[in-house]
């Protein structure tokens, strides 16, 4: 077995030093950022270069790493504006260049995020060189689409010691999370219907899914949500025999004592208003009573005076 010359080894070892240093690089070069739907994102670009920055040299180009042919914006230095007549349709009106252009920050901020904007993007730098603009440095970024979820909601059907049915919804996320059913009493995994996921109209899901077992009163369960992109995990329990299930038949009869009290109410109110009124109008008849009879008595008086004073003048 021949043994490598000791230059041959140290060029070999050099070699591949050099690539994998080049190698880890470019994954440094490799930014990722996270927009929420509806939200504006900041896909970040600074100027590289060693000597100071001379604006009216730099052309900068921000496109999708696959459709190179239809920018996403385009900054021209020496025009000193952009040039939104080249702009695809999709981002017209939702891009802003960094405001410290002037620095050399090539930043670009989206605005009202939606799901096919997720996608990897590059900040192309040009530099004018003797008449031509030519490559001077390219950042690649990568934009993540997402959006939280809702807490779960838990309906259920059924009385214990049958069959009960479970059923879990989260809407308003985004990418399509992982839905677990879980057994809160030993922490294992139940198997549930396959996952419904629907699309709404701004890009989101809403999922859903249905677990039936034969629980008893102390049948305690868990319903996960997780979205690893955004790093959530919410999970909302629910006991048997405790929690009230907003849809069982239990719950079905709930509102009836609200609705007999409400009536309980009214309908004492109805009395006491028809009482009072009763009271009044009495009142009112007594007072008619007492005038009258004070008027009759005027009048009676009256007539008396003069039948004596006409008996008087005929004696």
């Amino acid at each position: 077995m021949k043994i490598l010359p000791h230059y041959l080894f140290l060029f070999c070892f050099s070699l591949g030093f050099m690539v994998l240093f080049l190698w880890f690089q470019r994954v440094a070069n490799v930014a990722q950022v996270i927009g929420i739907i509806g939200g504006t994102a900041e896909m970040e670009c600074f100027y590289s270069g060693k000597e100071q920055f001379v604006p009216n040299k730099f052309r900068i180009i921000w496109q999708k790493q696959e459709k190179t042919d239809c920018p996403i914006d385009i900054y021209e230095y020496s025009h000193g504006e952009d040039m939104k007549s080249d702009q695809c349709n999709e981002f017209q009106n939702r891009t802003l260049f960094s405001e410290h252009l002037k620095k050399g920050n090539f930043s670009l901020r989206v605005l009202d995020i939606n799901p096919d904007d997720d996608n990897t993007y590059k900040c192309v730098v040009l530099r004018n060189e003797t008449g031509g603009y030519h490559l001077f440095s390219e950042i690649i970024v990568t934009l993540k689409v997402a959006a939280h979820y809702s807490k779960p909601v838990i309906n259920v059907t059924g009385q214990p010691g049958e069959e009960m049915i479970f059923v879990c919804n989260s809407s308003h996320g985004y990418p399509q999370a992982n839905l677990t059913w879980i057994n809160q009493t030993d922490n294992s995994l139940l198997n549930a219907t396959k996952l419904n996921a629907t699309r709404n109209s701004n890009g989101t899901f809403s999922i859903s899914s249905t677990l039936r077992i034969n629980a008893t009163s102390d049948t305690k369960l868990g319903c996960r949500i997780e979205n690893p992109l955004l790093h959530q995990n919410i999970t909302t329990t629910f006991t048997v025999g405790k929690d009230s299930p907003p849809n069982s038949s239990k719950i079905d009869s709930s509102p009836a004592p609200v609705a007999s009290g409400v009536v309980i109410v009214i309908a004492i109110s109805a009395i006491a208003i028809a009482i009072i009124i009763y009271i009044c109008r009495n009142k009112r008849r007594r007072s008619h009573q007492r005038a009258y009879t004070g008027v009759c008595k005027n009048e009676a008086e009256h007539c008396n005076g003069a039948v004596e004073l006409e008996n008087i003048q005929r004696f």
